[in-house]
């Protein structure tokens, strides 16, 4: 796995049901840097390791009133299955349990290829520097002392729950800037290449690579006057598609009532607009669809649409930058089409 799809799948897992704004044109890559919204309403999911019933009761009750999610387990063997089949946010462990003791059991979970920046806070009766090494050492993030404060531990879990999301939203943004800067340059030496007569080539060419870019099913072009569709997907591309040809045109008067916004059709779709949209959301194959108007002199040239087949799916801010940016360029690259006939 990439590194921004692996960051794409944390962003996308912390922003499950969050409010995503609408964004202008950015011109400088420090700009970027808004683009990437991380407030979640998804509880923190907390593993807690200890042989001792009744601390770890305690601690789930404890962790519980402080509105996280909690799992159980009885050893550190326990505790290794669980993590890798729940991937939680925070670990509590305790130092000493038979068998996996939390030293070894810290260091396996550091080892797997996810947990570089999930917390592990380190459970102990021992404070002597040989613990504290040891403890650092096999990747703890923290520890705290038996009798616990149920105080501090309130405050050590919160504040390594915040640097974690704190060190994954760095990871998230350097990949996602990356990735998107790299999409850039290939946009422009895709629109400064003159050598190609085609432009209709051209055209296609730059559908498919924001079809690449936003992992869509599909992406297609319909000019407005001369009823004419592109379509690209990350494999090839087609310069007309006959089956849409006759298509009514009421689902253009819905584009245009929401003029100049573009239009998210699916489980999102604007009130008052299922009809007019929904024969060719069905001929598309598309549970969700990303409609962008393509604009010309303040008129509408064409629509670009973006389908995907998941009905849920989100688009990143970066990715919806990358929609309207691609609106613009065919917005300007129209009058130079060659139309299919």
């Amino acid at each position: 796995m990439s590194m921004f799809m692996y960051a794409r799948c944390i962003f996308l897992a912390i922003n499950c049901g969050s409010n995503k704004v609408r964004l202008g044109t950015l011109s400088e890559s420090s700009e970027l840097l808004t683009l990437v919204n991380t407030s979640s309403s998804t509880q923190p999911l907390i593993l807690i390791a200890d042989d001792d019933r009744t601390l770890q009761m305690m601690l789930k009750v404890a962790m519980e009133q402080e509105g996280f999610a909690v799992v159980q387990s009885g050893d550190g063997e326990q505790c290794l299955q669980d993590y890798h089949r729940l991937q939680p946010d925070m670990v509590l462990i305790d130092a000493m349990m038979p068998g996996i003791d939390g030293f070894e059991c810290c260091q396996k979970i550091r080892q797997m290829d996810t947990s570089s920046q999930v917390p592990i806070l380190m459970i102990t009766v021992l404070d002597t520097p040989e613990f504290v090494d040891r403890a650092f050492q096999c990747g703890a993030s923290d520890y705290i002392t038996k009798p616990i404060s149920w105080a501090v531990l309130s405050h050590r879990v919160q504040n390594l729950l915040e640097r974690s999301q704190s060190a994954r939203q760095a990871e998230i943004t350097t990949a996602s800037l990356s990735h998107y800067q790299a999409w850039k340059k290939e946009q422009r030496q895709l629109r400064q290449n003159r050598q190609n007569p085609n432009s209709t080539d051209r055209l296609l060419t730059t559908l498919q690579s924001l079809c690449q870019f936003v992992e869509s099913d599909r992406t297609l072009l319909y000019q407005i006057d001369s009823k004419q569709w592109l379509e690209a997907s990350a494999q090839a591309t087609e310069s007309s598609l006959p089956g849409l040809s006759h298509l009514p045109n009421n689902w253009i008067a819905a584009i245009q009532s929401q003029f100049p916004n573009p239009l998210m059709v699916g489980n999102r779709l604007h009130s008052g607009l299922e009809g007019a949209c929904q024969k060719l959301q069905e001929s598309l194959t598309a549970p969700s669809m990303w409609m962008h108007p393509v604009v010309k002199d303040s008129e509408l040239k064409a629509v670009l649409l973006v389908c995907f087949s998941d009905a849920e799916h989100h688009l990143l801010a970066l990715e919806i930058e990358s929609i309207q940016d691609t609106a613009d360029h065919l917005a300007y690259a129209l009058p130079s089409l060659c139309l299919v006939t």
